[in-house]
């Protein structure tokens, strides 16, 4: 089977759906996602998603499924494994943490943020499982040590300027997003 034609990593969202996001998701999810349910739904996203990929035997873990396009999730990014899948969340969550921790210092970043930076390169098997349980149970507590008082911002091509309590509902946004993913990648047929 050839590989599939998908846009560039990096290309985006089709225009009006990106404008969506930006101008009616996000603004949703900045009214309704505090630091207490931002981490409600990032702990509850989990919980679902460890369960499903937790007995799967390394071909399924490991085999990109072509999924129908999510809306959220760029052309680039619909072909990957679970294993994949597992590393992108643990990327972006990291680069997330990262900036966080730097807008509540209100120390200045000049490091941009680039959707084809932070794509799965997959290859570590179902030791990607284990890395995944420990990320789960570290990042709550990583989360906690943040008051999300600061004003300070940085930018997201998709979304705009960000403080670090908007980049906290990004990143359980993020990974429930994925989790959707997940799901359409064990039940294709369903998709």
């Amino acid at each position: 089977m050839s590989e599939p034609t998908l846009a560039p990593p990096g290309a985006g969202l089709p225009a009006p759906e990106a404008f969506v996001i930006r101008r009616l998701v996000f603004p949703v999810l900045q009214m309704r996602l505090s630091k207490s349910r931002s981490l409600e739904l990032f702990k509850k996203s989990g919980e679902t998603i460890l369960p499903l990929v937790s007995d799967l035997d390394l071909a399924t873990f490991t085999t990109p499924v072509l999924i129908k396009r999510l809306p959220g999730l760029e052309d680039s990014s619909r072909n990957w494994s679970v294993e994949q899948t597992l590393e992108h969340i643990q990327i972006v969550t990291a680069a997330a943490l990262y900036i966080i921790k730097k807008l509540e210092s209100n120390r200045p970043l000049d490091l941009p943020v680039r959707t084809q930076d932070v794509k799965p390169s997959g290859g570590i098997g179902l030791d990607r499982l284990r890395s995944f349980g420990q990320y789960l149970e570290e990042t709550p507590k990583k989360i906690a040590q943040f008051e999300f008082t600061s004003q300070a911002t940085h930018h997201h091509p998709w979304f705009g300027e960000l403080t670090s309590l908007d980049w906290l509902r990004l990143i359980a946004f993020h990974q429930d997003l994925h989790r959707k993913q997940i799901e359409r990648i064990l039940a294709p047929a369903s998709c």
